[in-house]
């Protein structure tokens, strides 16, 4: 009887975790959606902070590169990535959680982007960047 009742109790421990990706498993749904860098919000000289809008927040200055990051829940994100020549271009990748920061890896599997959330909410998100 206590071997039917233990192995029920991993079976559904253990099907909790199926489907949960490890980069996702402390962030807050605000997380999970499209941010576009704010640098114009950016006034105080003194902050290291960078800030972030939804894509959709408003509409944004024509002619100034804005840095965009778009996550999702199952680990995968896509990031605009600059180009001198002004072919932008859409990368996709991945991104993980750990230690208190986010972690964007691209497709070669190469960490390429770190940063740490200052102030995470429904329309704003304040981040600094610790690797680019």
């Amino acid at each position: 009887m206590l071997k039917n009742l233990l192995f029920i109790y991993l079976l559904i421990v253990s099907s909790a975790c199926l489907g949960q990706h490890p980069g996702n498993a402390k962030m807050p749904d605000a997380f999970y959606k499209c941010w576009t860098a704010s640098p114009e919000e950016d006034i105080d000289d003194n902050s290291i902070s960078d800030t972030y809008r939804p894509c959709d927040f408003k509409e944004f200055r024509k002619g100034l590169f804005r840095k965009k990051m778009e996550f999702f829940k199952n680990g995968k994100c896509t990031w605009l990535k600059y180009a001198p020549n002004d072919k932008d271009s859409l990368i996709n990748g991945e991104w993980f959680y750990k230690r208190g920061k986010v972690a964007i890896k691209n497709e070669k599997k190469e960490i390429v982007i770190i940063f740490k959330i200052e102030h995470l909410a429904f329309n704003q998100m304040n981040i600094v960047i610790k690797y680019e």
